[in-house]
């Protein structure tokens, strides 16, 4: 007998996907029901199919299996797919079970939610900040994969709807309402990475929160503070601050600090 098998990117498999599969086997009365990677995704065929274990590990009449076509009797999925492209633009939520924080440990689809969440001239702004805290975090013996995804991720939200950020500071950071709405982001990007990529690391988020005013206390808060000030893209030369803090994150963020409010007092309101 060959083997029935849906076929689809799985790029990530979604929780529709799972549903569906399972509709599959009870309406067919399929003895097993293999779901299988098509070859081409943004993410390898390889870890694609990690994700399709993990999440058909509760079915005992899913399976995951890299099967060769021709051997098999092949569903049509048509349409199945179309919640992927929302996972990979940062709705980790509707990934299937057991898969969302796969994906985040694996930091799959951050590059591609940065360019969805945020311009062009935002998103090159994000990465350069990440190489920054990377270089930074290497030098004071800082996890490098942490410091890079609060780099990657800090300004998500800056392009917010102002209602909707606004909807969500009334809810959840109502004491910071009284702070200039250009710095909002800084807090309703925690939100926004809780609810939607189940981000719970509070070494990040923290970092995030505070990466506007610079008033963390951690190595990390201080990482994602002086780079988000010293990247390169802003234009200005910055040397002295990086040589800092290389050698002293506090007494780099510091430095930082006292030349941005010198800065800001030249220049009215406030900047990111």
């Amino acid at each position: 007998m060959r083997s029935t098998v849906l076929i689809l990117p799985f790029d990530p498999v979604t929780k529709s996907e799972i549903r569906a599969a399972r509709a599959l086997v009870r309406n067919e009365h399929l003895p097993m029901l293999c779901l299988c990677p098509a070859e081409d995704g943004v993410l390898p065929k390889t870890q694609r199919l990690d994700l399709l274990k993990a999440a058909v590990r509760p079915y005992r009449k899913l399976q995951a299996a890299d099967v060769p076509a021709k051997n098999c009797r092949r569903l049509d999925g048509g349409g199945l797919d179309a919640e992927e492209a929302q996972i990979r633009s940062g709705r980790f939520d509707l990934a299937a079970s057991g898969t969302a924080g796969m994906l985040l440990a694996r930091k799959a689809y951050l590059e591609s939610i940065l360019d969805a969440r945020c311009s062009g001239h935002r998103a090159d702004h994000s990465r350069s900040v990440a190489e920054v805290c990377v270089t930074l975090a290497k030098a004071h013996g800082i996890d490098p994969g942490l410091a890079w995804q609060a780099g990657m991720l800090h300004d998500i939200t800056k392009h917010m709807d102002p209602d909707e950020a606004e909807a969500l500071m009334r809810i959840y950071w109502p004491e910071q309402m009284s702070l200039s709405p250009k710095i909002w982001h800084c807090f309703t990007a925690v939100t926004w990475l809780r609810q939607n990529l189940g981000l719970y690391d509070e070494r990040v988020l923290n970092a995030i929160w505070h990466h506007t005013l610079g008033d963390g206390q951690s190595d990390l808060d201080r990482i994602l503070y002086i780079a988000d000030k010293i990247e390169p893209t802003r234009g200005y030369d910055t040397s002295v601050e990086l040589a800092l803090s290389l050698k002293n994150l506090k007494q780099g963020a510091q430095l930082v600090k006292a030349r941005q409010q010198s800065y800001l007092m030249e220049k009215e309101g406030i900047h990111d």
